[in-house]
């Protein structure tokens, strides 16, 4: 159950499927975006609890949560305690959108 596991728990699930389906065709998936040393950085930011929500959302209804998600996903590991912002841009005048406002109550 990777919703009570931390992050090494959530780095092994991921890893696993990463080497297992790398490369296969899947809605929502860019293997280019990522190396599999990045990935590993950014799910030591991650909660078990974080990402199985987040897993959880997409399988239940991709549709609805497919839009949305922040625009940036800034992380920091190496030396210091990882830490993981997610950021929504804005410029003057825009405002949040329902799909937006539903991703930020999730992820806060």
């Amino acid at each position: 159950d990777l919703d009570s596991r931390g992050p090494a728990a959530a780095r092994e699930w991921c890893g696993r499927a990463y080497d297992q389906h790398f490369g296969v065709h899947a809605r929502g998936v860019n293997w280019d975006r990522f190396s599999r040393q990045e990935l590993d950085q950014l799910l030591d930011c991650f909660s078990g609890r974080v990402l199985a929500m987040v897993c959880s959302l997409y399988a239940e209804h991709y549709a609805a949560w497919g839009g949305g998600v922040p625009d940036l996903m800034l992380w920091r590991t190496g030396n210091e305690q990882p830490s993981l912002r997610f950021v929504e841009v804005k410029g003057p005048g825009d405002s949040l959108s329902n799909g937006q406002r539903a991703w930020l109550d999730k992820l806060l």
